[in-house]
């Protein structure tokens, strides 16, 4: 199997013992990510600009790898609060 980690600059450190993302055979596996940013940790703001974060921190990775978000197949989202449901989809 082909396989490269990949560690994007502009994104925040993981929190644990993994990289950003796994590139194998053309597929681009992005771990987990949330509102944190690289100089302030977890961002407490509005919903709206936590999900922004997020997308960003995604996007950072995606681009780090020679990708974008136009390429993305699947995304799997847990929200914490359903409530927040069609908020989220808005962003």
């Amino acid at each position: 199997m082909n396989r490269e980690t990949i560690t994007a600059d502009g994104a925040p450190e993981p929190a644990g013992p993994y990289s950003h993302a796994v590139l194998a055979n053309g597929f681009l596996y992005v771990s987990g990510q949330g509102r944190w940013t690289r100089r302030r940790g977890p961002r407490r703001t509005p919903s709206r600009l936590v999900v922004r974060q997020t997308f960003q921190n995604v996007q950072t990775i995606f681009e780090a790898a020679g990708s974008s978000l136009e390429q993305v197949v699947k995304v799997k989202i847990y929200l914490t609060d359903l409530t927040r449901f069609a908020r989220f989809n808005e962003v």
